[in-house]
């Protein structure tokens, strides 16, 4: 009977590895199985040739196969078809398996048994639980996004929107994302025109970044056109609190504009990455990405390699003083060099040059009045003692001749003269010092 049923029977169908084929004599015993229903059913171990249909079905499918069989042998040419549960393992657990019965008859017509071809399900019941855990993971990975993500159709509507993105909307608009939203209603009037220009231009399959500010929070907003094959299906928005970011970055300027004189960042191997400088004495731009060497004298040049390859701990500052030439003019700097990260280092300058010539000039001034008090306290104190002495001899003149009172009086001249002469001494001193400073 096997035999006669597999002539029966194309091979394409009898060979396959995606349909099961099984032949059941008309009191529904099995009269034929191929080798794609044995491997299937084989954790069953019995042998099914001989056995009711019902050991295969779940009993409370029996009735519908019985009546579909019943079917066929009623209306000979039509196929019938019936979804029947069929045991997946010995642990009682079953899945629904798609079968079509027709009555199966030998070369003479005669109805021998029923024929039924079944498509097996599992792997695509194991494809869509994998697809299902996918699309579930997926979501999951979406929604501990650091970025809020919506997609929108071309016609403005929200399709999807990830856990960040509606919770960022609900504090910005006082609403959550929902599907099929208008995307229009989660935007500021003040914002709709540059949305709809970016918007647009995601929609001709252009990605767009752009940085903005909403409800006194700055957004880092990305557009990306989504694709099905050639065809754009809409734009994924993806949007970035950047605030604090932004802020660090204020700061960072706003310090490094307020810097004095000059601020460099170069890299370990001596590359300048950044700079900002308060005067236009040099074109820094013009070094950038080159050796620092292109500004530092070589001998300063040496300084700052020997200070970057003794390894400069974390919060330590190294000091070294430089000169530079400026249309032939010196200029001096005092320079502190510290780590910035692991790769780069930051050379802060400044400009000490009118500090230098403001010492000289206390220098000399000191100098200048050194010499001052030396005469006050040397020079003029002779004179003064005379003029005193004198002084006193004259008092006491009553006994003395017109001749000593005439020589005590030329001395007293002298010596007032003398005196004279040393405060002209002090006076142009003090002024050689004052003009000094003005020079």
């Amino acid at each position: 009977m096997t035999e006669e049923i597999k002539k029966l029977i194309p091979s394409w169908l009898l060979n396959s590895d995606l349909y099961s084929v099984v032949a059941t004599d008309l009191e529904g015993n099995y009269s034929f199985i191929n080798e794609a229903f044995k491997k299937r059913f084989s954790f069953l171990n019995i042998d099914f040739i001989g056995q009711p249909f019902a050991i295969t079905v779940h009993a409370d499918d029996v009735e519908k196969g019985n009546k579909a069989a019943l079917e066929c042998i009623m209306n000979r040419g039509k196929s019938v078809a019936v979804k029947l549960r069929k045991p997946e393992n010995l642990k009682g657990e079953f899945y629904v398996t798609q079968w079509e019965f027709s009555l199966l008859q030998n070369t003479k017509n005669q109805p021998i048994g029923i024929i039924c071809v079944g498509y097996d399900f599992t792997e695509t019941r194991k494809a869509n639980i994998k697809i299902q855990d996918l699309g579930s993971k997926l979501k999951a990975l979406i929604d501990s996004s650091s970025e809020g993500i919506i997609l929108i159709s071309p016609e403005n509507k929200v399709i999807a929107s990830n856990k960040l993105a509606k919770q960022e909307s609900k504090v910005i608009y006082g609403k959550e994302f929902y599907d099929y939203a208008d995307i229009h209603d989660f935007i500021f009037p003040e914002d709709k025109k540059s949305f709809e220009y970016d918007f647009g231009r995601a929609l001709e399959g252009e990605t767009v970044k752009t940085i903005r500010k909403i409800a006194n929070k700055w957004f880092e907003f990305n557009y990306f056109p989504v694709y099905d094959e050639k065809k754009i299906l809409g734009v994924s928005l993806t949007a970035q609190d950047i605030t604090e970011k932004k802020q660090l970055q204020e700061y960072k300027d706003n310090l490094i504009n307020n810097i004095p004189d000059l601020l460099l960042v170069i890299t370990n191997d001596g590359i300048l990455k950044d700079f900002s400088s308060k005067n236009n004495d040099y074109d820094f731009k013009s070094i950038l990405g080159k050796h620092y060497s292109n500004y530092f004298s070589i001998e300063t040049s040496s300084i700052i390699e020997l200070i970057l390859n003794n390894d400069i701990k974390e919060n330590e500052v190294k000091e070294f003083d430089y000169y530079t030439k400026v249309e032939n003019q010196e200029k001096y700097f005092e320079a502190r060099v510290s780590k910035l990260n692991e790769t780069e280092f930051i050379i802060l300058s400044r400009d000490i040059t009118e500090f230098n010539e403001r010492q000289k000039v206390i220098l000399r001034q000191n100098e200048i009045l050194k010499n001052v008090a030396w005469q006050q306290s040397h020079e003029m104190r002779r004179p003064v003692a005379n003029i005193l002495g004198i002084g006193i001899l004259l008092r006491n003149r009553s006994n003395k001749n017109a001749e000593e009172i005439d020589q005590l009086i030329n001395m007293l001249i002298s010596s007032t003269e003398t005196l004279d002469q040393v405060i002209h001494k002090i006076v142009y001193a003090a002024a050689e010092a004052l003009n000094y400073k003005n020079n």
